[in-house]
Parts: structure tokens; sequence; C-alpha cells
């Protein structure tokens, strides 16, 4: 495994140094020479440390600060594609070269966890109000959040303001830019899965 070391001053003089192994490189080392570890384990840890390797081995590093990005881009990844193997997961694409390797990729419908949802006082679980999803179908927020209908006297105070509201956050306005995302956000997942195609 080659190593890595970046040393970067921060905005306010203070020098971090970035460098290889990182936490999550080290924890998955540790899991391929535990002897108890499920072969599965020991399968996506070997998978994540080649993958590590070969995106750092492909990445321009011209400054110090370019290793440093790519080293915390690649630790991010890494620790999200082994904490959340059902939501992030490596996938073999082939290059215009021919060669096969393994891309970083966010499965589409990931499974959910219903343990991990927050529970009431009462002890029952919470779901998400339809106002608090988004328009994409199955979306479920990570952390559900109550919906506060708004009050009448903050309706009130809202109507009877006398200067202008910025235009940009009227309601109209918010709608016909919510509708340009999710038009764009469409394109962008179609055209996404005609390239993997």
């Amino acid at each position: 495994m080659k190593q890595y070391n970046f040393s970067v001053t921060q905005y306010d003089g203070k020098v971090v140094e970035l460098k290889t192994p990182t936490e999550t490189q080290t924890l998955l080392l540790n899991v391929l020479k535990e002897s108890g570890a499920a072969v599965e384990k020991k399968k996506l840890a070997a998978d994540i440390l080649d993958w590590f390797e070969h995106f750092m081995a492909e990445q321009v590093i011209s400054t110090p600060l370019d290793g440093a990005a790519f080293i915390m881009l690649a630790e991010s990844n890494a620790h999200a594609l082994w904490t959340w193997p059902e939501t992030f997961q490596l996938k073999a694409i082939k290059g215009n070269d021919g060669t096969e390797h393994l891309q970083f990729t966010v499965v589409e419908n990931p499974v959910v966890r219903t343990s991990s949802v927050p529970k009431t006082q009462s002890g029952e679980q919470t779901r998400p109000t339809q106002a608090m999803t988004s328009s994409v179908a199955g979306f479920e927020p990570a952390i559900p959040l109550p919906a506060i209908p708004v009050s009448d006297v903050e309706k009130q105070a809202v109507n009877s303001l006398t200067i202008e509201l910025n235009a940009r956050y009227n309601p109209d306005a918010v709608s016909r830019r919510v509708a340009k995302l999710e038009a764009e956000a469409r394109e962008l997942r179609q055209m996404r899965s005609q390239n993997l195609d």
C-alpha cells in the first residue's frame, strides 16, 4: 500500500497533516487480520482497500491541498462503504482503456433501517408527515421532524407587512425553482442510467 502524507496550512495558520493509512484503512486492515471475521466482511474490507488505493493512484495531485482533499474524499467514501453497505457500494465498470475498475456508487433504493427511527416519549415510532417528505417517491428523512402548521397569528403578521419580501421567496417562485431542480435531477438520473447501461 502506497503511503501518502500531506501537510496543509489552515486559514488560522495551524498546520494539519493528512496521511495514509487513514482511520478507516487501519480498521479495514485489522478486519483482514482478524481470524474470526466473516468471509463477507473480509471481502468487503479488501475491496474497499483496493478501491482506496486505485482512487488515490488515479488522482492528479499537483499541490498538498489537492492531496489532502483527495485523502479526505477517499476516507469519507471508504467509511460510507464500510458503515452503510446497503446504501453505498462499489460497482465494477469498464474504463475507456478496456480495464475494469471499481467505482463508488449510491444504491438507488437502499434498505431502510427501521430500528433507527426515533421514538416519541410514549415509545411509539415517529413517522414523517406528507409535509415533511419531498416529492421523490419512497423518500423518508433520516430523522423525521414534526411538521408544525402555520398559525393564524403568523399568517396575519406576514400579510400585514408593509415591506416587500424578496420575490425569490414567494410561493410561485419557489415552486418554479423546485420544478426546475426536479427536472434537472430527472434528466441527470436518466443520463446516468443510460451511461451505466
